[in-house]
């Protein structure tokens, strides 16, 4: 029976990528222990690696957070100059392109708002227009007609 301290060891090792071959060298156990240890931990095994994966997101900051304040740091830098460049040198063409290129890069950030039940407010107004056209119609024809008849079944 193997010790604790050597299961531990196996799952760390594991964990780190090495293989059968080095682990059973180390803690001086066979591969076929290896390949057992392997099934028995395997969850122990995962946890550990995505606990050394996070460790080394953050060490090198690769979260999504830190990439964003990172990005945005270089983009004020960036904004910075922009603000101080002298636009003067550039001809005509050249400023129209940088503003059409800067109005697309402006509407693309566009995103609607929504209600607490996802619904744009656009598409809310498109629906009240709707509705009041409609009960406009209505009033104004007292007959039902087949258009009428189609709107109140919506």
């Amino acid at each position: 029976m193997k010790s604790d301290t050597t299961k531990q060891k196996f799952i760390q090792l594991r964990a780190e990528g090495l293989s059968y071959a080095k682990i059973s060298k180390q803690l001086h156990i066979s591969k076929s222990t290896c390949s057992s240890w392997e099934n028995k931990f395997a969850d122990e095994i995962a946890t550990l690696k995505n606990d050394r994966l996070q460790e080394l997101y953050d060490e090198y900051g690769m979260e999504k957070e830190a990439r964003i304040k990172a990005l945005g740091k270089v983009l004020n830098k960036i904004d910075d100059a922009i603000d101080d460049a002298d636009f003067s040198a550039m001809t005509p063409a050249q400023l129209l392109d940088a503003r059409l290129k800067y109005q697309k890069a402006l509407s693309n950030e566009y995103v609607p708002t929504t209600d607490s039940m996802g619904t744009t407010k656009e598409l809310q107004a498109l629906t009240l227009v709707i509705n009041e056209t409609y009960h406009r119609a209505k009033m104004e024809h007292t007959d039902h007609s087949l258009g009428l008849d189609l709107l109140d079944r919506l």
